[in-house]
């Protein structure tokens, strides 16, 4: 019951679609039998001899009719019900986006990529299976034979009729309970396909690593036990529902002989024509795919069970940030103050920032710096509100955060993360990504800021290039300005870049910080860095140790302090950490 509530929405939107399509399937069933019941009386014509031309035209044109009708029912039905059900997989589809489009990072810790990937494909293709071809066999599987029952009873004999289904009940009986044990096991093989897809995701995404360090072989194995413990578990699930097939096969072998059976006494007793004997076993015949047709609804009812069990998971998954109502727009142009602020991550148990204190003047340049796990690209990414913020810790204006809707924000900010995520598409596109509407024009100046033109004549058709999935075929510096040239090309009041010109030359990082002090003149920006010279220029530099600021202050301040910021450029200047793409 719990998967037709959680899939009734769907139903109830389009009725009038369902009840279309579903009132031509049943028409569907008393067109089917038309033709049987006049060959029975053909054959009966025959053997009497009172078959005329007359009659047999008259015979004839029913069954012609009767199969245009069901041509044109057929098609009805099978438009709607069909068409629905891929409009159910689309609508499905669709859900799932929004629902992950409006997670946090928390969620994804929570669920594996393999896992969403499995419920966006295989569970929400369960879903559409069961909005199309569950419903025609349930009707199948039901409506079907009580119509052929019907007909066979009034048209034939109830005696000869109920003699021959007495078998039936066996395969509900029997369909009942593989179905319970089958519910398990494809709840067991989803699982499985879940973590096959993460291991396939994990080993293309780690391909270099793999070869640099000649673990093929390691990762085929694991691979190898995965792909196989999946296959077992098919293979449990395929062994019981073999059981189905020659349960198919034997109860209409019954209702055949018991038919023959009965029907040859009945005929002795003259109570039972040739015709109706021949039209009696055309109906048996029929009765045999309703059978089959009840094993198909059977594992479409389960695989569907389990599969709604796990999209609700993500549907009904309790929001981790909740906006409060009647929020402000944000506008840009205005100071951000840390007060106090105190961050832990969710699940963990240590802060990664304490009692941060700092303001961000509207126009300013800050840099941030500090050792590896300091606490650097967790500061920047409050923020972009990704996780919910202490109250009034965070100010914006002299304005809590909180006051503020998070889309308003993240629409000031340009954002270039330490992992630069590119699309499997040309350069023009992933940079135009980053601007609604952003045209030729804006998209040379971006690259023009983030001192990428040299490139272009590297790549073989230019910004038209493709740079393949997760710009695999590009340098770790190209990436780094394609997603900086991303980044500016809406203008944005905010330009955050987290550790984003490690990968570039001396030349080219002082191009691209030349760029900022004369173009974002006004705008506040915020740098990220491990290589001090990035920095330098910067109105304010903190430094981050273990989530506490340690040192605050400009350049020539904090050689002047003689701490670690001091400690480290000067063993940066000497050792020549230039980096090179």
């Amino acid at each position: 019951m719990g998967t037709l509530r959680n899939v009734a929405w769907f139903f109830k939107k389009n009725k009038k679609y369902y009840v279309i399509g579903i009132s031509a399937l049943i028409m569907c069933y008393f067109f089917i039998p038309i033709p049987t019941f006049f060959i029975g009386k053909i054959v009966d014509g025959l053997r009497e001899q009172t078959l005329t031309k007359d009659i047999l035209f008259t015979y004839t044109a029913i069954i012609f009719g009767s199969m245009v009708l069901l041509y044109i029912v057929e098609f009805t039905w099978h438009y709607h019900i069909f068409g629905n059900s891929f409009k159910f997989g689309r609508d499905n589809r669709r859900r799932l986006v929004q629902k992950l489009m409006s997670q946090n990072p928390e969620f994804y810790y929570k669920n594996s990529t393999g896992s969403l990937m499995s419920k966006a494909t295989h569970d929400v293709g369960n879903l559409q299976m069961l909005a199309g071809y569950g419903i025609l066999a349930l009707f199948d599987a039901i409506v079907y034979p009580i119509s052929l029952i019907l007909i066979m009873g009034f048209t034939i004999s109830w005696k000869l009729t109920f003699f021959s289904i007495l078998a039936l009940p066996l395969m509900i009986v029997f369909s009942a309970k593989l179905g319970k044990v089958l519910d398990e096991k494809f709840t067991r093989i989803q699982k499985s396909m879940e973590e096959l897809n993460e291991s396939v995701l994990e080993n293309v995404n780690s391909i270099r690593v793999i070869k640099g360090f000649s673990t093929q072989k390691i990762t085929e194995k694991r691979f190898d036990e995965d792909a196989t413990d999946l296959y077992n578990k098919l293979m449990d699930q395929n062994k019981l529902s073999a059981l189905f097939f020659p349960i198919g096969r034997i109860i209409p072998a019954i209702t055949f002989v018991v038919a023959l059976l009965v029907g040859e006494k009945m005929m002795g007793q003259s109570t039972l024509t040739l015709g109706q004997m021949v039209s009696f076993f055309m109906y048996l015949n029929m009765l045999t795919w309703p059978m089959f047709a009840f094993g198909d609804l059977i594992n479409v009812w389960h695989e569907s069970s389990s599969s709604v069990r796990r999209l609700q998971e993500v549907y009904e998954y309790k929001e981790d940030f909740v906006e409060k109502e009647n929020l402000q727009e944000y506008k840009g142009a205005r100071d951000i103050e840390f007060k106090h602020f105190t961050f832990t991550y969710p699940g963990a148990n240590m802060k990664s920032l304490d009692d941060i204190n700092l303001k961000i003047s509207n126009g300013e340049t800050l840099g941030i710096v500090g050792k590896i796990g300091s606490g650097k690209t967790t500061l920047v990414k409050q923020l972009l509100r990704l996780y919910n913020v202490k109250e009034d810790s965070l100010y914006i204006g002299g304005k809590s955060v909180e006051d503020y809707t998070r889309a308003s924000i993240r629409d000031k900010i340009g954002y270039v993360p330490q992992q630069h995520i590119l699309f499997s598409k040309s350069v023009f596109d992933n940079i135009a990504f980053g601007g609604k509407g952003a045209d030729a024009k804006l998209v040379d100046q971006a690259v023009e800021f983030a001192d990428f033109t040299k490139d272009l004549h590297t790549l073989p058709e230019g910004l038209e290039t493709t740079i393949g999935e997760r710009g695999v075929s590009i340098s770790g510096g190209q990436k780094q300005r394609i997603s900086i040239s991303r980044a500016i090309i809406k203008d944005p009041e905010i330009l955050i870049l987290d550790d984003s010109l490690s990968a570039v030359d001396s030349l080219t990082e002082k191009n691209i910080i030349t760029n900022i002090k004369n173009e974002r003149v006004g705008k506040t920006t915020i740098i990220v860095a491990h290589r001090l010279s990035g920095v330098k220029h910067a109105d304010n530099i903190v430094v981050l140790e273990d989530g506490k600021i340690i040192e605050q202050g400009n350049h020539e301040q904090l050689l002047a302090n003689k701490g670690w910021y001091y400690t480290q450029y000067e063993s940066q200047r000497l050792g020549g950490s230039n980096g090179k793409e």
